[in-house]
């Protein structure tokens, strides 16, 4: 897959997203590439096409939960807005991305520290 198809399913992928900008998206797919070891120019084989937009939603939630982090709640007589659960529910998803990414990408070497007998 080439970058420019990458792109098109990661801006498919935040459509719903106000906001979002195709250089936004752009700086973050770039960004994704790079952590997982590929230039921005080259093509890229459906397995690590997926893993790197994964890596790329990855990023682009966790800045819409920082982002979003100072909205709040407002009530006035029967009026009320509150966008207070929206960097909450963007950190559940952001949890929820990483645990997927951690599952299928992240080795465990199977090294633990034990606690010294003598010392039960």
């Amino acid at each position: 897959m080439t970058k420019d198809e990458l792109l098109t399913q990661l801006e498919a992928r935040f459509a719903g997203v106000s906001g979002m900008t195709i250089e936004y998206l752009t700086t973050a797919l770039n960004e994704a590439m790079r952590l997982e070891g590929f230039a921005s120019s080259v093509t890229v084989s459906d397995a690590d096409a997926t893993r790197i937009l994964l890596r790329a939603r990855i990023i682009v939630t966790e800045d819409l939960a920082f982002n979003t982090a100072a909205y709040f709640s407002f009530k006035d007589g029967e009026e009320s807005i509150d966008k207070s659960r929206i960097s909450a529910n963007y950190l559940q998803l952001l949890s929820q991305l990483k645990a997927e990414y951690d599952a299928q990408y992240t080795q465990n070497s199977g090294f633990k520290i034990m606690k010294r007998l003598d010392r039960l």
